[in-house]
């Protein structure tokens, strides 16, 4: 006769490994909404050294021009993906205004937060595909528990007849 043992303890395996997964998952998430709540802080940060920048000034007004949209909300409440985009373009504005400016530093501050953001992205990513490939072979795995157990009935039906196989067989699970 066939063991099943071992076929189901790669089942059994498989699920645990799925368990593992799902931990990866959860604090590659949390990590992702810890760094978009990051980002979302420099922006802000930003925002709000513009607009004192500003005031203090006697420059042209720069906070239209680094906040087209009107304020920090239209990159923070952006999608994550979205956001990124759209923290890199204020990154980009602020360049433009030189090296010399008062606010150039911000965009480094910006870029660093979108860089970590996109390796939180990635980490996702990749426990996403490590999900898939535990999801098939767990599919893998039972099907050849399936076809050991099988194997196990035919082999017990043809010793001891089909009624006894199927007694037996039926209340092993």
């Amino acid at each position: 006769m066939d063991n099943v043992k071992p076929s189901f303890d790669q089942v059994r395996a498989c699920l645990t490994e799925l368990d593992n997964i799902e931990e990866e998952r959860i604090e590659a998430t949390d990590e992702l909404d810890y760094l978009d709540t990051l980002l979302d802080n420099t922006i802000k940060v930003c925002s709000m050294n513009t607009q004192t920048f500003d005031a203090r000034s006697n420059a042209a007004p720069v906070f239209k021009i680094l906040f087209p949209d009107g304020g920090y909300s239209a990159i923070t409440h952006a999608k994550p993906a979205d956001e990124l985009v759209e923290a890199e373009a204020l990154a980009l504005r602020i360049e433009n205004l030189g090296p010399g400016h008062q606010l150039f530093p911000e965009a480094g501050s910006i870029r660093a937060q979108v860089e970590e953001s996109k390796k939180a992205i990635r980490k996702i990513n990749d426990v996403a595909t490590k999900n898939q490939n535990a999801l098939n072979n767990l599919e893998i795995a039972k099907s050849n528990f399936r076809e050991a157990y099988n194997k196990n009935f035919l082999h017990a039906s043809m010793l001891l007849g089909n009624d006894k196989a199927e007694t037996l067989f039926n209340n092993s699970f």
